[in-house]
């Protein structure tokens, strides 16, 4: 489901009734059990691909610490990185490869062959690169693993940020798994702020700008004047910054909802007076 949609407006407060009228032993097991369904709306037979991301990383994560620097360290990182980008690479880019391959086989010829096909996995791009960091962050001795599976399965697959980010740190994560959550009217008032903030910046304005920049970029270029091509590209980048922002504002202000805190993206990039400035903000 996605973030503007009618049945994410019904499920967000659903969510937010159950998880603080849940006692606190059992509040990260019924937020993980609803993440997980969040997801499944999707496709529940790819939940497996979540969970085999998760259980890489939680074992490859408890025995790094145990095992002394030297190859068979190195060989529990590779583990993680060629398990998590072995999928990532299957899903997102082995048709493109294979089909390629075989078209050069056929001489160019594409109508010779059935392409292969893959559904790409919502999200996996985000848990992906999600669960190697703890991995690459305990390696480095940077992070300690977190002992509770539960925390570590809600920190990938957290439902405001599985399908369209941010990507976090396990540091910014699961220290406050961990702490006892308690009711905090102030924390759910901003987070719903930020939520109608993210609906504004997505349906009003990036929709509404989708469709100039759609009827712009169909024109005939030879009937385009300077002035026409230098707004349509203005316009296409207030469009993707809209829609980011948007989705990142809904994504934060849920979890803000839930009395977690995300550091804050999209900080006016185009306010930036430096790539490396234009970087951090977006």
């Amino acid at each position: 489901m996605s973030f503007h949609s009618l049945d994410y407006l019904l499920f967000l407060p659903l969510v937010v009734a159950l998880y603080f009228f849940t006692p606190q032993r059992w509040r990260w097991v019924v937020l993980l059990a609803l993440s997980n369904l969040f997801y499944a709306a999707w496709r529940w037979d790819f939940l497996w691909l979540l969970w085999v991301s998760t259980l890489i990383d939680y074992v490859v994560g408890q025995m790094l610490p145990r095992v002394p620097p030297g190859w068979r360290r190195k060989a529990l990182l590779a583990v993680s990185l060629c398990g998590n980008l072995g999928l990532l690479f299957t899903f997102k880019y082995f048709a493109l490869v294979a089909n390629t391959g075989l078209m050069l086989f056929h001489g160019g010829d594409s109508q010779a062959f059935e392409p292969i096909s893959l559904l790409l996995p919502l999200g996996i791009s985000f848990y992906t690169f999600q669960t190697l960091s703890y991995s690459i962050d305990i390696y480095r001795r940077k992070l300690a693993p977190t002992r509770n599976l539960i925390d570590f399965a809600l920190f990938v697959v957290f439902f405001p940020q599985l399908i369209a980010g941010p990507v976090l740190r396990a540091s910014e994560v699961i220290p406050q798994l961990e702490a006892k959550r308690r009711f905090n009217a102030s924390l759910l008032c901003s987070g719903l702020v930020l939520v109608i903030t993210g609906l504004f910046k997505k349906v009003v304005l990036a929709d509404n700008i989708s469709g100039m920049v759609d009827e712009a970029f169909a024109m005939n270029v030879v009937g385009m004047t300077a002035p026409d091509v230098w707004v349509a590209n203005f316009l296409f980048g207030f469009q993707i910054y809209f829609d980011f922002a948007g989705y990142s504002d809904i994504a934060i202000g849920s979890a803000m909802m839930l009395g977690l805190q995300f550091p804050k993206n999209f900080n006016w990039p185009y306010m930036a007076l430096s790539p490396r400035d234009f970087w951090s903000r977006w």
